[in-house]
């Protein structure tokens, strides 16, 4: 090996190193983040780490690599930083849920209209679910007037999960934009012939019974009561 071959790999080494301390640096400031922007910062700069220790660990010798160890230690601490956005993103939900709640009854008792309860369940996609979910919603949100319509948005994001989710997260959070989110649910799923043939899969569906306990028959029941009210209200 030359001299100048020797004095090149000298100083991959040492960017390797600084790398590598970049790393320890990241992982001690686990423990002191406490916002999404926060992490996804570092996650960014994780990324750029890992990516920047692979391209200088492959010129290197394969005795001298240490891409295996580096690679463990960048998806450990990935997967923590991950864990941690999932776990502020629970929070803020839960915060956002209980902000809209706090303001619908506050809007409601300055226009002395007191509403319902809200106990309204997520809508996941399910055509066979969404007759209940929008009679529900438009009784106890959509249609009060007294509500901004920031504040139906901000509720009705909140109450939908999987694809109806991804189908209005493109729309602007703003005051104007709720009635175009509402009308692209509509759209997709305020569709007759869909959630017919939802429920009539559900119905038939149903497993036999082999063992007629109260359990199985209240279970048959309450499947075969939920469809065929589903059916006469479509």
């Amino acid at each position: 090996m030359s001299e100048t071959e020797k004095a090149q790999g000298a100083q991959i080494r040492i960017a390797r190193g600084r790398v590598k301390a970049s790393m320890t640096r990241l992982e001690s400031s686990f423990h002191e983040l406490n916002t999404k922007n926060e992490i996804s910062i570092r996650l960014s700069r994780l990324d750029g780490l890992f990516k920047e220790f692979e391209r200088l660990d492959s010129t290197l010798s394969l005795e001298e690599s240490e891409l295996e160890e580096f690679e463990e230690r960048y998806f450990n601490l990935s997967a923590k930083f991950n864990d941690k956005l999932d776990e502020l993103n629970v929070l803020n939900l839960r915060g956002t849920q209980n902000s809209v709640a706090s303001s619908i009854t506050s809007n409601s008792n300055v226009s002395n209209f007191r509403l319902p309860k809200l106990s309204i369940p997520q809508f996941s996609g399910n055509f066979k679910d969404w007759i209940n979910f929008k009679d529900l919603f438009v009784s106890t949100v959509h249609s009060q007037i007294s509500l901004p319509n920031i504040e139906k948005f901000q509720y009705l994001k909140c109450l939908l999960t999987n694809e109806p989710t991804s189908l209005i997260k493109h729309i602007p959070f703003s005051n104007d934009s709720y009635e175009e989110a509402w009308q692209k649910l509509l759209d997709r799923y305020d569709n007759k012939k869909q959630i017919v043939q939802s429920l009539i899969k559900t119905f038939l569906d149903q497993k036999p019974i082999f063992e007629a306990n109260s359990l199985n028959l209240r279970k048959l029941l309450d499947t075969s009561d939920e469809c065929l009210r589903g059916l006469k209200g479509s």
